[in-house]
């Protein structure tokens, strides 16, 4: 309550020392223009103390253009001050305590210009200082500015008040690059700034071509040897297409088809040492695979084929009677591969190496002694095998390739099932079960594919 009632007694002499005294270099203001410019300064008093510093220093400078006082430039530089304007507070407190004031001043101009004397050099110890070192320092006629405000090129090396914050420096000289970077000044802070001119590239110089005389009618023309060579055509790097790009890695999904050449299998029980499968067939797969350091692809494969099955005839030969037989055969492998592609952003080397499962999948029809029963049955032989492939590499667009391959597939199968019913299921009859045959029944596949890939980016 006492700061209270202190405040309002000092407005009051501010306000009584507008009405009754004034500076001697604007007497003559009249009595409207002081009413005026006290109610002015009373609305700002009051909207400073509510933090309006915006709107306070409207109506503080609407008060001093109607009445000079230094109470009023005082006031104008604490609210420049609070809206961070430090280097123009420093000028109004500068402005306040240098007022001339007359032989009758009132005591609240005295005290106004003793606070802004007070208050201008603490802010002055406060406000950051900004320092311009430009190389080269002789010879280019600098122009430079901060925030847009111009500044004399004999401040360049000498530190210069500035607001605090973040401040745009630009820079130029005839002759050189402009340049134009930003500082934060910060508190108390003393910045040097140190910026180098480049020159600008000289321009072009046009070379002038002389061509030769022409002859008179009648004489031959001068050698082509005396003639300038024709200027050097510029160098037009074509840019990379977009096909060319290739990322760091993707999905990759493929499809692939082609004949197979099968050999291999159990032999025939009785019909000699012929393999059970044997010939030329077809095959589809498909591949699910990821891609990464560009060049290296690790995918799980599926593949499908109809091959060969053995000839009736050689399965009736091995039967033990009268046995009337019909064949039929597919196959199926999985597993995984490893490939590395040469340069995926053009036509280049394929390479493969993997390996799985393969199931060869066996279907006999048997007919006994001339009856009209078929009965069918069902085998599969299983066993582990590895692949190799080579081919070539072909892009078709950003994330589409062909690649024409051989592959080679080789295993064991070391196992067989019947998945028919045990009455269809007379192994005895058509080939070698017994013993560890099925432990050494080696088979090559050899894959002619033509795959397409497709890259889904990451």
């Amino acid at each position: 309550m006492r700061n209270l009632r202190g405040g309002l007694l000092a407005l009051a002499l501010i306000v009584a020392s507008i009405d009754l005294i004034a500076p001697p270099a604007h007497a003559e203001a009249t009595e409207a223009e002081r009413r005026t410019a006290r109610d002015l300064f009373l609305e700002a008093y009051k909207i400073q103390a509510a933090g309006r510093f915006g709107e306070a220093l409207e109506k503080y400078q609407r008060s001093l253009s109607l009445f000079q006082a230094p109470t009023s430039l005082y006031r104008i530089a604490q609210c420049q001050a609070a809206l961070g304007k430090w280097v123009e507070a420093s000028e109004s407190y500068r402005a306040a305590a240098a007022m001339p004031l007359g032989d009758n001043a009132s005591s609240a101009f005295k005290e106004a210009q003793a606070k802004a004397t007070t208050e201008r050099e603490a802010l002055e110890a406060r406000t950051p200082t900004l320092t311009l070192d430009v190389t080269p320092h002789e010879g280019p006629t600098v122009t430079w500015s901060v925030d847009g405000e111009p500044f004399n090129t004999g401040l360049l090396g000498t530190a210069i008040r500035l607001n605090p914050g973040a401040r745009r420096v630009q820079l130029s000289a005839p002759g050189y690059e402009s340049i134009g970077q930003t500082v934060t000044l910060k508190e108390r802070g003393h910045h040097t700034l140190r910026l180098a001119l480049t020159p600008l590239p000289p321009p072009p110089v046009a070379v002038p071509v002389t061509l030769p005389p022409v002859p008179p009618s009648g004489e031959l023309p001068p050698s082509q040897e005396h003639l300038p060579p024709p200027p050097a055509l510029p160098v037009v790097h074509k840019p990379e297409s977009a096909s060319q790009k290739v990322t760091t890695g993707g999905f990759l999904l493929g499809v692939r088809g082609g004949g197979i050449l099968l050999n291999g299998g159990p032999s025939l029980a009785r019909g000699g040492d012929e393999a059970l499968f044997n010939g030329f067939g077809g095959h589809v797969a498909a591949d699910v695979g990821l891609r990464f350091g560009k060049v290296v692809v690790l995918s799980a494969y599926l593949d499908y084929g109809v091959v060969p099955g053995p000839e009736a005839g050689k399965l009736e030969q091995s039967a033990s009677h009268n046995v009337s037989f019909t064949a039929s055969a597919k196959t199926v492998g999985f597993g995984f591969m490893l490939s590395l592609i040469a340069d995926p952003a053009r036509p280049s080397f394929y390479f493969e190496m993997g390996g799985g499962a393969r199931h060869h999948l066996l279907t006999v029809g048997r007919q006994e002694g001339g009856g009209s029963s078929l009965v069918t049955s069902d085998y599969m032989f299983t066993g582990p095998e590895a692949v190799l492939g080579m081919g070539v590499w072909i892009p078709a667009g950003r994330s589409f390739a062909l690649v024409p391959k051989v592959s080679l597939a080789a295993g064991l199968l070391n196992k067989l099932e019947c998945t028919s019913p045990a009455a269809a299921c007379p192994v005895d009859d058509e080939f070698l079960s017994s013993g560890d045959i099925w432990n050494k029944a080696p088979h090559t596949i050899v894959m002619f594919n033509l795959a397409g890939f497709y890259t889904l980016s990451f």
